[in-house]
């Protein structure tokens, strides 16, 4: 920490649905309104689930915590579904939805994070 500036600590998730407007075709298993938050809040991750390299840098500077990511796939998906993640990284969401019986695909340009996603998996 070099005192200097505050932390980046928020980070952006889209979703999306297939078709606008169809209600019918949108999955939200919740059970009040009171649970759901447009901000979630959890620790860094800077233990032992925070991947690392041979000389202990992170692998992924955005690595998501499993926390959320579980939450929003088991909020917005059943078992079974598909969930698409256009920015895979080192494959978090695809592990998650794995935990979660959902199916997922992935896109990944940097082969580094692909054989990290691949291993975890």
């Amino acid at each position: 920490m070099s005192k200097t500036n505050f932390l980046f600590a928020n980070e952006c998730i889209i979703y999306t649905i297939k078709e606008k407007g169809k209600s019918s075709l949108s999955t939200f298993n919740f059970s009040s309104q009171s649970t759901m938050y447009n901000t979630f809040i959890t620790g860094l991750l800077q233990g032992k689930e925070r991947l690392k390299n041979e000389d202990r840098t992170a692998v992924h500077p955005t690595q998501k915590p499993p926390s959320i990511l579980k939450k929003l796939i088991s909020v917005s998906s059943k078992e079974g579904g598909i969930v698409i993640d256009p920015f895979m990284g080192i494959g978090s969401t695809a592990v998650a939805c794995k935990e979660l019986k959902r199916n997922f695909i992935g896109c990944e340009l940097n082969s580094t994070y692909v054989k990290w996603a691949n291993s975890r998996l």
